[in-house]
């Protein structure tokens, strides 16, 4: 069961939780999971929209080139526990089942087609408007200095996909 929610009531709860990570999910060849720590939500067009950053080498920027959709799952109460965290923030979906290993259960989408998580119940479907490759020459030397100087200037900075939330629930 849903609780349709307006994602603008919980844009505060969805900032903070930001800070501890909060799960990406997409689906192309097969479902997977990633910890996402940089993100926004606002309006674009007049539309509620989620903005995910990515870095270049990860499975989940590949499906969502291939799909563009994607689902937020979010904690109501507590964090990410910390084997989600290590799991979905260390392995790669390239040659890892992070489902089948953590033992979530996926949870019926509504529009998108990419399920949530029935233990992180707070979800944002999303749907790809637009995305922008990160201009590393128009980050600030020390921003830049700080997360993209450890052998990432070869290409592994974050791309920002700016999705518009198309459905937005509490699931029971």
């Amino acid at each position: 069961m849903k609780k349709w929610i307006d994602p603008f009531d919980y844009a505060n709860h969805i900032l903070r939780m930001l800070k501890s990570g909060v799960l990406l999910n997409t689906q192309a060849d097969r479902f997977n999971s990633m910890v996402l720590s940089r993100a926004e939500m606002g309006l674009i067009w007049g539309m509620p929209t989620f903005t995910a950053h990515v870095r270049q080498s990860r499975f989940s920027r590949e499906q969502l080139d291939r799909t563009g959709v994607f689902t937020v799952s979010i904690p109501l109460s507590g964090e990410l526990s910390p084997e989600v965290l290590r799991v979905c923030g260390e392995l790669s979906g390239w040659d890892t089942d992070k489902m089948g290993q953590l033992g979530l259960l996926p949870a019926e989408p509504v529009e998108n087609g990419v399920p949530g998580l029935s233990a992180y119940p707070l979800t944002l479907e999303c749907r790809v408007l637009f995305r922008q490759a990160l201009d590393l020459t128009a980050i600030p030397e020390e921003y830049r200095l700080r997360h993209y100087s450890r052998g990432n200037d070869s290409g592994d900075f974050h791309v920002a996909y700016t999705g518009q939330i198309v459905s937005a629930y509490i699931l029971e």
